[in-house]
């Protein structure tokens, strides 16, 4: 595991790779997503449009009608 500095140095040299079974459509959107010049980062509908969230119903996200596939614990403050 390598520290956050190294982790940012990578994005910015463009030197970051994928496990070979890394998902075809999440690793093309964090692609785009870490783009060096913002210019080529999408937009937020260009992310809500992208394949990886061909299944996603925006619609019943901003009602609040539907259940995340898991939930972190938060221990309380």
């Amino acid at each position: 595991e390598e520290d956050p500095h190294g982790i940012c140095l990578k994005i910015l040299a463009n030197e970051f790779s994928f496990p070979s079974n890394f998902d075809a459509e999440a690793k093309d959107l964090i692609t785009r997503l870490l783009s060096a010049n913002p210019v080529n980062r999408p937009t937020p509908e260009q992310i809500k449009n992208h394949s990886f969230f061909k299944t996603t119903n925006w619609s019943n996200i901003l009602l609040r009608r539907d259940t995340p596939p898991s939930s972190p614990k938060v221990p309380p403050v």
